[in-house]
């Protein structure tokens, strides 16, 4: 595959559309092989506080496309999330939907030790 590859550590954060809740911030750890993503996400979950809601990631990078399924614990629905590599590999961002109920928007940069990223408006995918 061309193109940087997606393993390693990153911090995002991703909106819903229309401000409809706060952004929600996570962190992802994943491998890339022949262009096959996998990886798992961690984030705080909305629902419960207090407790963090882990996901497996599974999907495919194409050049500088990203498409990957968010399969969060507990089997609840899937998300499917489209975005693209920054040129210099650093950051991804695109869309998520969770069909027929919640759409938005999400960044991604890549992480090293002690790095996050901001969870505000300045951050969302244009």
């Amino acid at each position: 595959m061309s193109g940087p590859d997606l393993t390693g550590r990153w911090a995002g954060a991703y909106f819903y559309a229309g401000d409809a809740l706060p952004p929600t911030a996570f962190t992802a750890t994943l491998e890339e092989v022949n262009g096959h993503v996998s990886g798992l996400t961690a984030e705080p979950d909305s629902w419960h506080p207090g407790r963090t809601l882990e996901a497996e990631i599974e999907g495919q990078r194409t050049g500088t496309s990203v498409a990957f399924t968010k399969l969060p614990d507990g089997g609840r629905r899937t998300i499917e999330y489209v975005g693209e590599l920054s040129p210099d590999g650093q950051s991804v961002v695109g869309t998520w939907t969770i069909i027929g109920d919640w759409s938005g928007t999400f960044r991604m940069d890549r992480r090293g030790d002690g790095a996050s990223i901001a969870v505000t408006r300045t951050a969302q995918a244009g």
